[in-house]
């Protein structure tokens, strides 16, 4: 579960997040 994709701006743990998930999941941006 991401809360990012409702939010537009990242935070400093939301970007720690992002680099784990990138690896697996794909950005619907």
């Amino acid at each position: 579960i991401i809360e990012i994709q409702n939010g537009p701006y990242l935070g400093e743990d939301d970007i720690v997040r992002l680099q784990d998930d990138f690896g697996r999941l794909r950005p619907s941006r």
